[in-house]
């Protein structure tokens, strides 16, 4: 019987920079799909202030968007999310999978010490890089 393929793996010998590519192709992905959801959910919390809400949930906020001001409306802005997303996501990804490699987390058995360590680091080197740009 032949081995399982693990298809959500990368190859052992993925380097540094297909680990970030990787990453920012993610982050990317995620943000654009998920982008019309953020954007209802902002204009949501916006009208709520007012004493006559604009919407009555979620749908009936996609409905009357979509229908005044065309679909694509709910994407306004994707590119500067999209622009944020890449390099963030592309340093959590590939600093995720260098300090758990340099942690000893790819070993087999639970490595939760390594995992969590390289988890931390991630978000920290991120974090670090894309807070000086969320202030702007």
């Amino acid at each position: 019987m032949s081995e399982e393929i693990d298809y959500e793996a990368l190859p052992a010998n993925a380097g540094f920079a297909v680990n970030m590519l990787a990453g920012a192709l993610a982050g990317i992905s995620e943000h654009a799909v998920m982008f019309p959801v953020d954007s209802i959910k902002t204009r949501m919390q916006v009208f709520a202030a007012s004493p006559v809400a604009v919407y009555s949930g979620v749908g009936n906020a996609f409905s009357r968007i979509s229908s005044t001001e065309g679909l694509r409306a709910l994407w306004r802005g994707v590119s500067s999310v999209a622009l944020g997303a890449g390099p963030a996501h592309a340093v959590h990804f590939g600093t995720l999978e260098a300090v758990k490699e340099l942690a000893g987390g790819n070993e087999a058995g639970n490595q939760w010490v390594a995992t969590s360590l390289a988890g931390a680091s991630a978000t920290i080197a991120s974090d670090a890089l894309m807070n000086p740009f969320d202030g702007v």
